[in-house]
């Protein structure tokens, strides 16, 4: 059946202008039930290129792992003032060793590492991209509790579009911290998809 030349142009059309997601989430260990794992967030590694993306990923992800359940936050500006003390940082940190050691400082079960592992801006017929690398190890044993990755996309080809269709050039790009909270809000829903399968009683 041959496929009108109108149909075929809007298919593709969906098809570029939704944003394409790939998501990963590896549990290796779930809290108990009824027990509340507090965590310690570090400011993620900047994307190449692009300073302040570790920030923006680190603040934006503190805000969205609250709604995964049995896991608490240790305030921001709290742990900022303690390593300040101990003339410590919470940027770019990958090895576990340290983050054990930092974990231990602040009595935390836990402390989130991760990385902006790619970034870019959308453009003419280009895509924005970004993706994020997180994983959660454990203040006692230094074991990964979990990981998880995250990338999501934003087509250019509204762009391309606007040709055609001026008023799409006023249409505003999504910002540095629309484009890592949208990753980071999805990642964390994946998180606790994961860890409600993993638990069949839990919620009840």
């Amino acid at each position: 059946m041959k496929i009108p030349a109108h149909m075929a142009f809007l298919a593709v059309a969906l098809l570029v202008l939704s944003g394409c997601a790939a998501n990963e989430v590896i549990l290796r260990h779930v809290p108990q039930e009824g027990q509340k794992y507090r965590v310690a967030i570090m400011t993620f590694k900047d994307a190449p290129g692009y300073p302040g993306t570790g920030q923006i990923a680190r603040d934006t992800l503190s805000t969205h792992i609250l709604n995964v359940r049995r896991y608490d936050v240790v305030d921001r500006e709290a742990l900022d003032l303690l390593l300040k003390e101990q003339q410590l940082t919470t940027t770019g940190i990958t090895d576990q060793s340290q983050a054990m050691k930092i974990g231990k400082l602040l009595g935390v079960d836990g402390i989130v590492v991760g990385s902006v592992t790619e970034f870019r801006k959308r453009g003419f017929m280009r895509t924005a991209i970004v993706a994020i690398d997180a994983r959660l190890i454990s203040v006692q044993t230094g074991e990964v509790q979990w990981t998880t990755r995250r990338r999501v996309a934003r087509s250019g080809f509204r762009s391309f579009l606007s040709i055609m269709y001026w008023p799409l050039l006023f249409l505003p790009s999504p910002t540095e911290t629309q484009l890592i909270d949208k990753a980071n809000r999805s990642m964390c829903s994946s998180l606790q998809d994961a860890i409600e399968k993993n638990t069949p009683q839990y919620g009840r």
